[in-house]
Parts: C-alpha cells; sequence; structure tokens
C-alpha cells in the first residue's frame, strides 16, 4: 500500500487522492497520508521520482532508506519530450506512459477531455434561448408549420 501512495504522489495526487488510490480507510486516510509522508521509505521513492518503493527487510516499517546497495536503484520515469510547451501534448503523453500506475493515466486523461470534447451543455441562458426562439419562428421542430409562420396567400382563380 506505501508503494501505491508512493506511485499516486509521484503522479500528482493530493495527500488524501494518493491515501485513497492506494486502498487506504476513507475514515482516516488524511492521517494516515501525513503518516506515510514522513516516512523515510516512501520519501525516498517520491524525491525519486518513482512509483516503486523498495520492499520491507523485515518488519512492517522497517524500510532501509539510506539509499545503498542494488536492490536501492529505482527507474525515473523518462517522458518522450524534454520540454513541453503545449498542455495537451504532455496530458496525451502521460496518458499512454507506460510505466506510469493506470490509476495516474486516467487522471491524466480526464485532465485531457476538455482539450478534446466540449461539455453537453456549454450554451449559456441567452443562447439557449435564441436557439428556442428561432425553433418556434422555423418549423416547430416536428415538420409541422409553427402558428407564428406567415401563411400562403390564397390562389385567385377565374370562375365562370
Amino acid at each position: 500500500m506505501m508503494a501505491a501512495f508512493a506511485a499516486g504522489k509521484v503522479a500528482g495526487l493530493t495527500n488524501r487522492d494518493a491515501g485513497l488510490h492506494a486502498g487506504y480507510s476513507e475514515k482516516c486516510v488524511e492521517q494516515t497520508a501525513t503518516k506515510l509522508m514522513k516516512h523515510p521509505g516512501v520519501k525516498a521513492a517520491i524525491k525519486a521520482g518513482t512509483p516503486r518503493v523498495r520492499k520491507p527487510k523485515g518488519g512492517k516499517d522497517d524500510w532501509d532508506g539510506d539509499g545503498a546497495g542494488e536492490s536501492a536503484k529505482v527507474d525515473a520515469l523518462e517522458m518522450p519530450k524534454a520540454k513541453y510547451t503545449c498542455a495537451k501534448e504532455f496530458l496525451t503523453d502521460a496518458m499512454n506512459h507506460p510505466r506510469l500506475p493506470i490509476a495516474a493515466r486516467a487522471d491524466y486523461a480526464k485532465a485531457l477531455l476538455p482539450y478534446q470534447h466540449g461539455k453537453v451543455g456549454d450554451v449559456g441562458k441567452k443562447e439557449n434561448a435564441k436557439t428556442r426562439a428561432e425553433k418556434i419562428a422555423g418549423n416547430g421542430g416536428n415538420g409541422k408549420p409553427s402558428k407564428f409562420q406567415t401563411k400562403e396567400a390564397p390562389q385567385l382563380r377565374v370562375v365562370r
């Protein structure tokens, strides 16, 4: 669970969201997240920028936080570009990054949605009123002529 918490923090989640992502109880996630942020193993994993935390040596909280040894090596997350000028490009690359946790990738996908699709109700009151008025003045929207439309002039015939 500590590894999942560290992965959430590396992905940019808040302490609370990272704790929920890791599977901690919603009732005490804030207190647990505060304790985890003080933990040397979690600190080292977040500082290294990797979602992986080394496995404990012995007990539950017996973490080796000195960074020595072959098992202490961590892989840094490499993005395809060194610098991004467009938020859309960054979010797309982060969403498709194979080494990020799936929850972080889903968050990037959610952040990318407004760039690709507008909300259904993005029009305001005035635009809605104007659309309704045009619909009423036009054909009523159901194929029948509107009651506000002008009628055709009557045909004049000569009757003998």
